[in-house]
């Protein structure tokens, strides 16, 4: 496929993008990409990945962020859009459903909620290790200074 037919692709899913995708969600920056990985060999069939993040100046890149994927077809000299689905969701939509903004704020929220959950900060037993407390440094210090050294391996090289 030539550049300006992959053009024509792009095209058409950022204009669907700015009609149907972006006017609902106004305080969203889109930025929309070919998802090559997943768009499959049929090349009058392409999968595009309309990525919804929020950036603000003191934090430029967001910690989280939520994509819609577009399927654009090129068929009887048209390049439409077939549908979309949301990240994480298996149900397509026909092109012409109302999307609703809280299905990303969804995806976003989860996100953040993971990220939270396996954050260092927020466990104990590894600030503990990673010296990220007190109570965490006065523990490995005692230990050394009672003299119990058991889970310290030593190497003798003579």
């Amino acid at each position: 496929m030539s550049t300006k037919e992959m053009n024509r692709f792009h095209q058409t899913a950022i204009t669907f993008s700015a009609n149907h995708l972006a006017p609902s969600a106004a305080s969203y920056t889109t930025t929309v990409h070919e998802d090559t990985a997943n768009g499959g060999d049929d090349p009058s069939k392409r999968l595009f990945k309309v990525t919804f993040s929020q950036p603000t100046p003191s934090c430029p890149v967001p910690d989280a962020v939520a994509a819609v994927f577009v399927r654009v077809w090129y068929e009887n000299r048209n390049y439409a859009v077939k549908g979309y689905f949301v990240e994480g969701k298996k149900q397509l939509f026909p092109e012409d459903f109302p999307f609703n903004l809280a299905w990303i704020e969804r995806v976003i929220r989860t996100k953040r909620s993971m990220k939270e959950q396996m954050s260092v900060e927020n466990d104990e037993f590894l600030r503990t290790r990673l010296g990220g407390s007190e109570e965490g440094k006065h523990e490995s210090g005692q230990a050394a200074a009672d003299g119990d050294d058991d889970d310290v391996a030593t190497v003798n090289n003579s």
